[in-house]
């Protein structure tokens, strides 16, 4: 792979010209220790919230079949995983807090002498925030290498500006991230909340009006087809081929769709229509099969795939079925039913869905149900969509933080040029 140069580089790296720029060779070098003689038993994993130590017994990811592979990062370290580059969705730089072993496939970077490598992680971190490595990868690469990092361009203040810097962002991102934890712990309860009423509403349906089956309120239960379709859409328009994912959400958005090859012609036989009744019937995690959720295709031309099912009905409400399945005690039934499949995807066959329990209620007292069951869970939707909303703004906050400090935008005391 070729070195990048300055006509690679994305960003300028200068906030205001008073800290020289340098190359990261200049105050970090390239380290490889393999733990060839397997005495480093501390298992080290590079995760969305950093570093963190692994449970040798259950650890977090993929498991290697000989830890004598893996290498040995001491304290003070940095670690990179610059491999997969379009994915936006994962890890790239952490701090290393202690001795421990990760991966062979990180990028190891010890720290020179005479710098504060927390500066450094926090200015790392910064360009992992503003996708720059990701852009370094774009294209034929979907890697980077020891040799593109370490030619990468940094500010370089001095040591007693880096310090107050790293200083500065230490206690002010650790504030920040207890403001979220506090609100999405908030979150987390009204959700909770929201679900024991829900299992509450259904307990009551089944009480007022008795038991009957799935089955003997449907026509017929219709299976996706499987294209072979592209990344992720990015046009507006054309066919798209939903993902599992927008029926977990219930948000069936642009974003979640997969674009259809414009040499596929589309069998107009699997069209979604607002309305439409989805179930997952396969997937890789056990929590989200089964899951139902009522189309809304915000104008897009969308086809089901052939991981979903489309429940036609027969006197019953779309809205009012996927309300009762989305409880715990219709939930639980359908869970003692998932089976392994080959490949081991999870999957609900068609006759365990239709023996699911249904409460036997008139479909003319389905909508006066749901009027209920919408008039609690509004002001939870209202709450959770402001506790988001701020926690939205928090993370944008901290992100903007980081970079005005990194790049001398921001004034901190002990830190100016």
């Amino acid at each position: 792979m070729s070195v990048l140069t300055s006509t690679h580089i994305p960003w300028t790296p200068l906030a205001d010209g008073s800290w020289p720029v340098q190359r990261t060779k200049t105050v970090m070098y390239r380290a490889k220790e393999l733990n060839v003689d397997r005495s480093e038993k501390q298992i080290l994993s590079l995760t969305l919230r950093g570093v963190v130590e692994n449970d040798p017994d259950n650890p977090e990811g993929l498991v290697p079949a000989d830890y004598a592979t893996y290498q040995v990062f001491e304290k003070g370290d940095l670690v990179f995983k610059l491999i997969d580059l379009e994915n936006l969705r994962t890890s790239r730089v952490g701090w290393v807090h202690r001795r421990g072993i990760m991966s062979s496939a990180y990028l190891r970077l010890r720290p020179r002498s005479g710098i504060d490598v927390r500066y450094f992680y926090w200015q790392f971190f910064d360009l992992y925030g503003r996708h720059v490595f990701n852009e370094l990868g774009s294209g034929v690469r979907s890697t980077l290498g020891a040799e593109d990092v370490l030619e990468l361009p940094l500010l370089i203040p001095p040591y007693d500006a880096q310090r107050a810097i790293a200083d500065y962002l230490d206690t002010e991102t650790a504030r920040i991230d207890v403001l979220i934890e506090k609100k999405q712990r908030m979150v987390e309860l009204l959700l909770e909340a929201d679900r024991a009423k829900r299992d509450l509403w259904v307990a009551d349906l089944f009480s007022t009006w008795g038991v009957t089956s799935l089955r003997r309120r449907l026509d017929r239960i219709e299976q996706g087809w499987s294209p072979q379709c592209d990344a992720v859409e990015a046009d507006p328009g054309g066919w798209g081929v939903l993902k599992t994912s927008a029926v977990s959400s219930g948000e069936f958005l642009p974003s979640e769709n997969k674009r259809l090859p414009v040499d596929i012609k589309p069998d107009l036989r699997w069209e979604l229509h607002d309305g439409d009744l989805l179930v997952i019937r396969g997937s890789g995690s056990a929590s989200k099969v089964g899951v139902a959720a009522v189309v809304r295709t915000h104008g897009r031309r969308l086809m089901m795939s052939d991981l979903t099912y489309r429940l036609i009905l027969s006197g019953m409400n779309s809205d009012f079925v996927a309300a009762v399945m989305q409880s715990r005690i219709v939930r639980g039934e359908l869970e003692s039913q998932i089976r392994n499949d080959v490949g081991q995807t999870l999957k609900v066959r068609v006759d365990d869905l239709k023996n699911l329990s249904m409460p036997a209620t008139p479909l003319v007292e389905q909508e006066k149900a749901l009027s209920m069951l919408a008039s609690h869970s509004a002001g939870v939707t209202a709450l959770t969509i402001g506790l988001r909303r701020q926690i939205e703004l928090l993370a944008g906050r901290r992100k903007a933080l980081i970079t005005t400090a990194v790049t001398g935008e921001l004034k901190i005391e002990g830190a100016v040029a």
